[in-house]
């Protein structure tokens, strides 16, 4: 949690508290995603979709990072569209994910996300924030500033390159 600096002279924000989730991301929305996917493909083919995930050799691999690939580009995809297909390589088919199936999917994460945030507040002195900043890639996921807003009743602000937020203010830190 940052506060603007009162005191007249300093010209930027103070830490008031932290809170951070080191296995809430991008990375576990993706995961979810690909469990997913696996669901519905484990039954038709279990041991293409255990080569999908336990790669052997070579073309395993790559069908593995095809997947993530893909899956990563469809929850792009959804932040912006309302469904989009993934390709499941291995099994050569095409499944659509609607952006109601992500949100479902996605809501652990991001929930788990505002109770840290709720953490952070509460920590800093239970004021309501005057500004939310949304920093990380998936900060463009729209079900993110839906659930923020409802519970602080702050509209967040989406950085224009959320990815290198931390990046920036680590740098700007150590200089």
């Amino acid at each position: 949690m940052l506060t603007r600096a009162s005191n007249g002279t300093s010209a930027g924000f103070t830490v008031t508290s932290t809170e951070g989730l080191p296995d809430a991301g991008g990375l576990d929305v993706d995961a979810a995603l690909v469990a997913h996917v696996g669901a519905a493909y484990a039954v038709l083919d279990p041991q293409r979709w255990q080569r999908l995930q336990h790669p052997v050799d070579a073309t395993d691999r790559r069908a593995r990072w095809t997947l993530w690939e893909d899956i990563r580009t469809a929850k792009e995809m959804l932040s912006r569209s309302s469904s989009t297909s993934i390709h499941v390589p291995l099994y050569d088919r095409d499944t659509v994910l609607t952006r109601d199936q992500f949100e479902v999917l996605a809501r652990p994460v991001i929930d788990r996300t505002v109770a840290a945030a709720r953490a952070a507040q509460a920590a800093a002195g239970g004021a309501a924030p005057s500004a939310i900043l949304l920093v990380g890639g998936s900060s463009r996921i729209p079900l993110a500033a839906t659930v923020l807003h409802r519970v602080t009743g702050v509209a967040p602000t989406t950085l224009e390159q959320p990815e290198t937020a931390v990046a920036e203010g680590a740098a700007l830190h150590a200089g």
